[in-house]
């Protein structure tokens, strides 16, 4: 099995250490803000959250796209899990797992005689999450920065048809492991009105992955990859005050991701 991503996370991981810094430098105000964002005093915090989106594409590469075709698109995907962190409203560090379902998508792009199926995804994921703020206001409204970036890695399973005759796959339909690494960045801009906020930004997903290459009977016909890039902006509604334990909010996507999200969280 051939199932290595270690490469494709590299530009991701400088990412995250460029918003790390940044989150921090934000933090330039009075003396207590500056304490929070060098987590002298951290903030445990545990949400749970759900998102159903849809994917504008997703590309298949390589003997993937001899196989299969090029592409399919709409690609309807629902996830739900739960995120933990620690530190500030600055700079968070978070860890999340969840559970992921892709339903249905649209296979006009798909060779005739060719179909692929996939199930039980699970997912693990890392990134920083924060909401600086950039201008205070003496009635309690601030102008706020949020953001959040990750790299998520999620496995689940797949099951792929060529009824073309001259395959590559070992038999007309072959079940197969498959994996991706996932990178998400979300950034935008908002008002806070003592704890009510209300933010529009833009969210990217990046994703690159490889399937099992033990369906095929070749070792040299063994590039089975696929990718995609889709990219939408969003307008977000929810609570969050430093001030108060709990925090929720709804998320609307539109453009090459579609969809909404939801969390509900608290800190401790």
């Amino acid at each position: 099995m051939k199932l290595n991503l270690k490469s494709t996370g590299l530009a991701s991981l400088a990412l995250l250490i460029s918003l790390s810094a940044l989150g921090s430098c934000a933090a330039v105000g009075d003396q207590p803000e500056r304490e929070k964002a060098t987590w002298r005093n951290p903030v445990f915090g545990a949400e749970v959250f759900a998102s159903a989106v849809e994917l504008g594409e997703i590309d298949f590469d390589d003997d993937l796209e001899t196989i299969l075709g090029s592409s399919i698109e709409d690609v309807e995907r629902q996830r739900a899990g739960v995120r933990v962190s620690l530190g500030s409203d600055y700079l968070r560090a978070f860890v999340q797992f969840f559970a992921e379902e892709i339903d249905e998508f649209d296979s006009s792009q798909l060779d005739p005689g060719s179909a692929v199926t996939i199930d039980d995804l699970f997912g693990i994921g890392i990134g920083v999450v924060g909401s600086p703020t950039i201008k205070k206001r003496a009635d309690g409204v601030r102008i706020v920065t949020p953001y959040r970036v990750g790299i998520n890695i999620v496995s689940g399973e797949g099951r792929f048809t060529d009824a073309t005759g001259a395959t590559l796959l070992k038999s007309t339909t072959e079940d197969g492991d498959l994996a991706y690494i996932e990178q998400e960045v979300s950034v935008g801009v908002g008002v806070n009105s003592r704890g009510f906020q209300a933010t529009i930004g833009l969210f990217l997903t990046n994703l690159s992955g490889l399937v099992d290459d033990e369906i095929v009977t070749d070792t040299d016909n063994d590039d089975l990859k696929f990718e995609g890039s889709n990219a939408g902006p969003y307008f977000e509604l929810g609570y969050s005050d430093p001030g108060s334990p709990m925090n929720f909010g709804v998320r609307g996507i539109v453009g090459g991701v579609q969809g909404v999200e939801a969390f509900f969280g608290v800190a401790l």
